[in-house]
């Protein structure tokens, strides 16, 4: 990666898991699980490589098996690559969505890889962080899988 200038468009899939119970690795529950559209923007021309993204166009099932699209976006930004190494990724996220009768906020922050060298191909990031369905507050996991367009 170290050979990488310029910008680059980045698009893929982002998922999101609001309010998730698990049992030991396998998912039991969730107030909602959905999957939607993924673009990332970077900037490699930065002396500290930068990008900004969002989700949108979502798509999923809330807790009493209700399927919906959701409107709204949730924005991946701050997103800076090489903190811890070379390829690491860290960014955070933020937005609001509306489906199935439900409002749902979330905010966190989000850590990855990107995979490629020298040429940056995919970008891969998973995020924990909080959600608000109304005024429950929760958890959400919100996860990036990108590829260069």
């Amino acid at each position: 990666m170290n050979n990488a200038s310029g910008t680059a468009t980045y698009s893929g899939t982002g998922s999101i898991v609001v309010n998730p119970t698990f049992i030991g690795e396998t998912l039991l529950y969730a107030d909602a699980t959905l999957l939607g559209d993924a673009d990332l923007y970077v900037n490699f021309g930065a002396n500290r490589p930068t990008l900004n993204g969002s989700i949108t166009d979502l798509f999923g099932i809330d807790s009493n098996d209700n399927v919906d699209e959701y409107t709204g976006t949730v924005q991946v930004r701050n997103g800076y690559i090489g903190d811890d190494t070379h390829n690491s990724v860290t960014a955070s996220y933020a937005g609001t969505i509306r489906g199935n009768g439900d409002t749902i906020s979330l905010n966190g922050n989000m850590y990855g890889t990107v995979l490629g060298n020298p040429s940056p191909r995919v970008i891969d990031l998973i995020g924990f962080g909080d959600s608000t369905i109304g005024s429950y507050q929760g958890t959400s996991i919100v996860g990036v899988t990108v590829e260069r367009d």
